[in-house]
């Protein structure tokens, strides 16, 4: 693979109105040849791509009101298909314990497999996840959220060779800081 093959989309969730962090995100964090939004803010990411003049994929949040985008869309990343959704469907809670969420891994590992997505990337719970599973990986991106108690986070995916690795970025010392990645295979 060389240069011109790279891809990296820039992955964010729930930014309710803060476009500026996005645009901070973009421009310290980049370069990037695409952003994903996945809801309560697609109009914020829409004013954003068409600004970095940057392609968009989107699906709508509960937040969103009646939107031009769907609940869930399917995306090529490399070779791998990512499928992504907003999670309020999915009765998502942040506060529900730890035995919960798993269950709620299960759920969205077993969503892949009938799916044939490699990647579930969901919002809502304003909560940063990163996490392999048996049929390849699961991210929220977190927030930018302007009264959110953490760090605004987002998540970076980029082509590698013939897979795809997926970053999770965090707010921190005036840029953005990897605070965990994962990497998956097209043909694992």
């Amino acid at each position: 693979m060389n240069e011109t093959d790279l891809r990296r989309w820039a992955i964010f969730s729930d930014t309710h109105g803060n476009l500026d962090a996005m645009r901070d995100a973009l421009a310290k964090a980049g370069p990037f040849s695409a952003m994903i939004h996945l809801g309560d803010g697609v109009l914020d990411a829409s004013a954003v791509a068409r600004e970095r003049s940057l392609p968009l994929t989107a699906v709508a949040g509960n937040e969103d009101g009646v939107s031009e985008y769907p609940e869930r869309a399917c995306l090529a990343m490399g070779g791998c298909m990512a499928l992504l959704l907003h999670g309020h469907r999915l009765d998502l809670n942040p506060y529900q314990p730890s035995v919960i969420w798993e269950k709620q891994y299960a759920a969205m590992d077993a969503l892949m497999a009938v799916s044939g997505a490699r990647v579930l990337l969901f919002g809502h719970t304003h909560v940063p996840v990163l996490r392999r599973t048996d049929h390849g990986i699961i991210c929220n991106p977190g927030n930018h959220f302007a009264g959110s108690q953490t760090p605004h986070t987002f998540a970076i995916a980029e082509t590698a060779g013939d897979g795809l690795k997926v970053c999770l970025a965090m707010k921190g010392n005036g840029g953005w800081i990897i605070t965990d990645e994962a990497s998956i295979r097209a043909s694992d």
